[in-house]
């Protein structure tokens, strides 16, 4: 794999968490629909900021966590099944 594929590869999808976000949390309040808050991505500080009430950033804050929860639980099951994890990656082209 080349570098230049490696760090493709690590590239954040911020649109889609954005669009996670103000879909499932108040999704009436967000600035797209018309309401008061406004989320934006800072990709060179890997990092998400919004303006939104204390109730929706507590929210958002509930849907992050659950999420992490998620992804710790799927890196656990890959850690534990490495060779079924390994056969569902696609494989490498040089």
């Amino acid at each position: 794999m080349s570098p230049a594929s490696c760090g493709k590869a690590q590239e954040e999808d911020y649109q889609s968490l954005i669009e996670l976000i103000t879909t499932s949390v108040s999704p009436t309040t967000w600035d797209e629909v018309g309401g008061p808050g406004s989320i934006t991505e800072f990709p060179h500080s890997h990092a998400l900021g919004f303006s939104q009430t204390t109730e929706v950033h507590e929210e958002v804050a509930e849907l992050l966590a659950e999420l992490r929860r998620v992804r710790d639980k799927q890196i656990e099951a890959a850690r534990a099944f490495p060779q079924e994890a390994a056969k569902s990656q696609p494989a490498e082209r040089e």
